[in-house]
């Protein structure tokens, strides 16, 4: 008898939500998107995440290094691998915010897991 699974098994390879964009939204500030994080996006990211080291410093992790060594340009090409790795295996769904086309932000659903626990986080950061 062949077991009946909630799921069915996903192919292997790329995980078939990712990438994926979602339509803007209009708000009183603009045009909000949500889109694949982008190589391009390094500089804007790490000048966001220096200048708002006050407010982003709190919540993020201890890691090794000062808060300029982790947050500078040259760290993102490395994360961005990283991400993008993760969100083709379906593991890790990593979105940049958008304002009227503009890097402003970062939102991901991390640590997904399937069957049987079913669960993810979300963690966002917007400038």
């Amino acid at each position: 008898m062949t077991p009946v699974r909630a799921y069915p098994e996903r192919p292997a390879g790329r995980h078939p939500g990712w990438p994926t964009s979602l339509r803007p939204l209009r708000v009183e500030a603009g045009l909000v998107g949500v889109r694949p994080v982008r190589l391009r996006d390094g500089a804007v990211w790490s000048a966001i995440r220096l200048r708002d080291e006050r407010y982003l410093a709190p919540w993020e992790p201890t890691m090794p290094g000062s808060w300029l060594q982790r947050n500078a340009p040259a760290e993102w090409p490395g994360r961005w691998l990283q991400l993008r790795s993760a969100g083709r295996k379906g593991t890790t769904l990593p979105f940049g915010v958008t304002l009227d086309g503009r890097f402003v932000g970062h939102v991901m659903v991390g640590n997904i897991l399937r069957e049987p626990l079913l669960s993810a986080y979300v963690g966002y950061w917007v400038d």
